[in-house]
């Protein structure tokens, strides 16, 4: 009821507002009837008197004979005009308030008011959080939404700034701090919309250090155009290499919600779980197998995530796809990310629950986990019961059903579907994952630095290997859980472990060179071979998100027609003849990460 009281609070005064005309209006027709012989004259004064009236200046005079009517509508006129200067004023102070705190800390700014964005300053209120917020509408809003956002110290600015000449656009970035904001989002409910707005912009910024922009665009093309234009920039004025680029669409959100901060060890600790201390999970552990309920875009974001994400050995993902119809999605699929099958094992069905065809695909497969996407809850909680109770289980729920019952018989169902889940700090901004990204990358160059193969700082690092960073920082937590059970530690335990290995692994590098080097690394990792099966994972691993990204294996490193030397499946390969070309030992860097200092990339 909360949530709709300003909508019922609109109608009710606009139904108030209909009733005091009304009420006037007849009020001093009966009054002036007798008096005005002339039609035109008697509804001239009528009008007149009536709008007087919700100007704090009644017509009529309080010895006046006039209809009960009249004094009805004579005090409810200026009291709903107050209300809605009490609103406006509220506004304006409200606002101000925003400008002022504004001017200090760390600044958010967001263009397109809509639901996402509503949500997303929701999660942004509370003591607790450092950022001050700016909303920019391309549409007018009502004075109540005005509030609304203002209520969530976001000061709010109503501008298209497609529309503005260039001096206009200029001043008006200046006056929502358009380069001094940390992160720059563009939320609107149209991509089309938020392509334009941003390069509108994009002359505009004047980046004084690390700026973040946070763009809600799904088509590819447009993305490559959004690059591109970026990446022109950055050839020609240093100053845009501080400005990083980051992608996002509502179900990629979504899916990191279910996947991230080591969400993903979840749907497969039971196959961890079959491991022994001194186990070697390559060899051990079955292939990662998901069913899939649903051909739509959260779906096709948990393919893509899914080669990264639940690396766990060397074969490749295995997941089954079943709904109504799914040969355009596949189509599409197959158009978009050719490179896709090299690592996943892709099987598509056309059926849904109450199918015997369902029933076959259901009972044929020994599934890791399920991921029921499809929009209507009441199919996923069909298809919940063809599959065994102890399954960990992805449930979307949108319409927010209350399936509380089914905890009651199965333990591992986790919902997600609610807009309020997704559009939070830590999922929106993705700070944790960045800074893991850019520490691995310094140790990166660091490495590299001494072993003479060069290595760059985060700011000049291209679109794909930041990507490729912040995958691999995604897996991190993965791995440890895999070291956990391979070693029968603890977390803090491992932490240690590798704080330990991470020290003779620097003296390693800052003491041999070329050949000897090499043979160092081998009797390392013949020393402690848990090192050498997290360094083949994380080659496997990054090979997969190579795949995602459209590469293939080619004579040299070039991005432009996608293609990488190292792309290379054979760890055999990889430490003998590609060893000084492909340097494995970056490979080590991501284990070694896990001592809690560095993190990952390639």
């Amino acid at each position: 009821m909360k949530e709709k009281w300003p909508y019922y609070r609109r109608r009710l005064y606009f139904v108030l507002l209909a009733a005091t005309f009304l009420l006037g209006f007849y009020s001093l027709y009966v009054y002036y009837r007798p008096i005005i012989s002339r039609d035109w004259q008697l509804l001239s004064a009528v009008l007149y008197g009536t709008f007087k009236m919700f100007l704090y200046s009644p017509p009529l005079g309080v010895t006046a004979d006039y209809h009960w009517t009249y004094e009805v509508a004579k005090w409810l006129a200026p009291i709903l005009t107050s209300a809605l200067v009490l609103t406006a004023l509220t506004n304006r102070v409200l606002h101000l308030k925003n400008v002022i705190l504004n001017s200090f800390g760390s600044h958010i700014l967001i263009f397109g008011a809509s639901k996402q964005s509503q949500a997303f300053l929701q999660s942004l209120k509370g003591r607790d959080n450092r950022f001050r917020k700016t909303l920019v509408s391309a549409s007018a809003l009502s004075d109540d939404a005005k509030q609304d956002y203002e209520k969530l110290g976001a000061a709010v600015y109503t501008e298209d700034v497609r529309m503005l000449t260039a001096k206009e656009r200029e001043a008006f970035s200046k006056q929502v701090r358009l380069s001094r904001s940390e992160h720059i989002l563009f939320m609107g409910d149209d991509e089309a919309d938020n392509y334009q707005t941003f390069l509108s912009l994009l002359r505009e910024i004047d980046p004084k250090e690390h700026q973040t922009i946070h763009l809600q665009i799904e088509t590819p093309v447009l993305r490559r155009y959004v690059e591109r234009a970026l990446e022109r920039r950055k050839q020609s004025e240093e100053k845009y290499r501080l400005l990083d680029l980051r992608f996002y669409s509502l179900a990629g959100l979504s899916i990191d919600r279910l996947l991230g901060q080591g969400q993903a060890v979840h749907f497969v600790q039971p196959l961890i779980d079959q491991l022994s201390p001194g186990d070697n999970f390559l060899d051990k552990l079955p292939p990662v197998h998901l069913f899939v309920l649903g051909a739509n875009d959260l779906s096709r974001e948990l393919l893509l995530r899914s080669v990264n994400d639940f690396v766990i050995g060397r074969d490749k993902i295995k997941l089954t796809l079943v709904d109504s119809s799914v040969t355009d999605f596949y189509d599409d699929l197959q158009y978009h990310y050719p490179q896709l099958s090299q690592a996943l094992e892709l099987e598509v069905h056309t059926s849904l629950p109450g199918r015997h065809s369902f029933d076959e695909t259901a009972r044929q497969g020994d599934y890791t986990a399920l991921f029921l996407n499809h929009p209507n809850p009441l199919v996923n909680l069909q298809a919940l019961e063809y599959f065994p109770p102890d399954i960990p289980v992805a449930f979307r729920n949108e319409p927010g059903l209350d399936l509380r019952e089914i905890h009651k018989s199965r333990q591992n169902v986790i919902f997600y579907g609610d807009l309020s889940e997704i559009m939070t700090r830590q999922i929106v901004l993705q700070e944790s994952l960045d800074q893991a990204a850019r520490d691995f990358n310094q140790r990166y160059a660091e490495v590299a630095s001494i072993l003479g193969s060069g290595g760059q700082p985060w700011p000049e690092l291209s679109p794909v290997k930041k990507q490729s960073s912040r995958l691999s920082a995604a897996h991190a937590f993965m791995k440890a859980a895999l070291l956990s059970a391979g070693l029968g530690q603890s977390l803090p335990e491992v932490r240690a472990t590798m704080a330990r290995d991470k020290a003779k692994f620097n003296q390693l590098v800052a003491t041999k060179q070329g050949e000897d080097f090499r043979d160092a690394l081998v009797a390392y990792f013949r020393d402690k071979p848990y090192l050498e099966q997290l360094s083949e994972l994380e080659h496997k691993r990054w090979v997969n998100s190579y795949y995602v990204m459209g590469f293939r294996r080619g004579d040299v490193k070039d991005e432009v027609q996608k293609t990488h030397p190292c792309m290379i499946e054979d760890w055999a390969e990889l430490m003998g003849e590609a060893f000084f070309s492909c340097h494995p030992e970056y490979d080590l860097i991501s284990a070694l990460s896990l001592a809690g200092e560095d993190h990952e990339t390639k």
